[in-house]
């Protein structure tokens, strides 16, 4: 199966480990399971043909490090202008040769919908891949976001469809899947001991939605606020890997956070790349996860790729309850909590009984987030 994946733009976000992580995962998962991947990503030209071509090269060189045998490409457009609109605009493929790719290929798996028209004309069946379940639909309503120029669509939001979610469907039917991994860029590690902190890695969102007269917060900040008393709480240490952008304190979050127990760090020195990224996970004891609000008042049912990298290195998962509870197994290795107190409580309890989550977690990942289980059911809706 000839499958084109269109990612994000990370052409322009080098320092971010975790996103090329997440993104590693889907050409190597299908590679895994047979399929010829071209992984395809559109930006902006910055005007200047060495900057592009440093920009547009190193993500390819950085694929293909990470993903032998998949092609790329990678389109830059002038600002204002359509893609696709000269031959410069194309590196790692041509454009006659992306465009015999896009013809001939089975199926784009267009990951956030980040490929847009006109290039997706060139795709004969396109497959909408949702990751921000609740924020995706409900931003659909408020403006294009490109959910009518698909015919499938996919998303990890596994509560979609069921009375207990929230979410608007648009009038589509979403096939849902896990958060899925390949399992051998995974290893179940031992125990860092008591003394590692509980972790995660965030970026300090702020936006808000309304819908139906009613405020959304997709805000990280918002999230992490209301655990702000957490560490003293449960009586342990916890690392946020926040990046505030504020490098000044001029708003006092890092202050605030760090006057009531917690360490702040900055993601983009300590998980820089892959590497930095899973050894950030490894000498964790834990991930402590706060979703976006929004997740949690639709139950979208979502688990975020970065929990289920935790999960897979044996690391357990302590998170609020987004309605994954009604999806995946819960209690061992992925704890879920609705208060700050159930939070602390179960923060102890992880500690008390340690080895025990610890193997559920690695047993949770590879039973039901293994690329080489989800990912053939996930062509499977594609057809």
């Amino acid at each position: 199966m000839r499958i084109v994946l269109g990612l994000p733009n990370l052409i322009d976000y080098q320092q971010g480990g975790g996103h090329w992580t997440w993104a590693f995962q889907y050409p190597l998962a299908l590679r895994d399971v047979g399929c010829e991947v071209l992984c395809l990503t559109a930006a902006q030209t910055k005007g200047d043909r060495s900057i592009d071509e440093s920009r547009a090269f190193g993500f390819i060189s950085r694929i293909q490090e990470h993903c032998p045998g998949v092609s790329c490409c990678v389109i830059l457009r002038p600002k204002g202008e359509q893609p696709g609109l000269s031959e410069d605009d194309y590196y790692g493929l041509r454009r006659r040769e992306f465009e015999n790719w896009a013809k001939n290929s089975d199926v784009l798996w267009n990951l956030g919908g980040r490929i847009r028209k006109p290039l997706l004309d060139f795709f004969p069946r396109k497959v909408l891949v949702d990751g921000d379940p609740g924020h995706f639909q409900v931003s659909g309503l408020q403006c294009d976001v490109g959910i009518t120029d698909h015919q499938k669509f996919l998303t990890v939001g596994l509560n979609l469809g069921k009375n207990s979610c929230q979410v608007p469907l648009h009038d589509r039917t979403w096939t849902t899947f896990p958060q899925m991994l390949f399992l051998d860029w995974w290893k179940f590690l031992p125990d860092p001991g008591p003394a590692a902190p509980f972790t995660s890695l965030t970026h300090w969102t702020w936006e808000e939605l309304s819908w139906n007269n009613r405020r959304l917060s997709c805000s990280k900040r918002e999230a992490y606020l209301e655990l702000v008393n957490l560490p003293r709480l449960s009586g342990r240490c916890m690392t946020l890997a926040a990046n505030l952008d504020d490098p000044k304190d001029k708003i006092g979050d890092k202050r605030l956070f760090e006057s009531h127990g917690w360490t702040m760090v900055d993601p983009w020195a300590l998980a820089r790349t892959p590497a930095d990224y899973q050894s950030f996970i490894a000498n964790s004891r834990a991930e402590i996860c706060a979703p976006k609000p929004i997740y949690v008042d639709l139950r979208t049912g979502w688990l975020s790729d970065r929990s289920a990298g935790y999960l897979a290195t044996g690391r357990p998962v302590l998170m609020r309850d987004t309605g994954i509870s009604e999806n995946l197994p819960t209690g061992l290795g992925l704890a879920t909590f609705t208060t700050l107190d159930e939070a602390a409580d179960k923060a102890r309890e992880i500690d008390a009984n340690y080895a025990k989550h610890s193997k559920c977690a690695r047993m949770l990942a590879e039973d039901l987030l293994n690329s080489r289980k989800v990912v053939p059911r996930m062509l499977d809706a594609c057809r």
